[in-house]
């Protein structure tokens, strides 16, 4: 995954390959960004920190979390699960 500015001048290439990286979140603050990345039979959520380059994983169930999405003010991730019910982390 790459920035880009304006013109489409590469700016800077962050993290994983766009194969391994879906659903790509940025945080209000734009220092995090939340992904779903595929960790062998399901999907888990991981956190990039932008500043550091360093990549969290967020998620440990052995269920599917997919489509992450920050709260406007950034303390927390909702995500779509196929573990049961509705999940928040902060």
């Amino acid at each position: 995954m790459t920035w880009t500015d304006r013109a489409g001048a590469l700016v800077e290439t962050v993290g994983e390959s766009a194969e391994s990286l879906m659903q790509p979140t940025l945080s209000p603050d734009e220092k995090q960004l939340v992904f779903t990345t595929n960790s062998g039979p399901n999907r888990d959520l991981w956190l990039r920190d932008l500043a550091r380059g360093l990549a969290t994983r967020f998620t440990f169930n052995l269920a599917s979390d997919i489509f992450p999405a920050w709260i406007p003010d950034g303390s927390r991730i909702v995500f779509s699960s196929n573990r049961g019910g509705l999940t928040i982390c902060t």
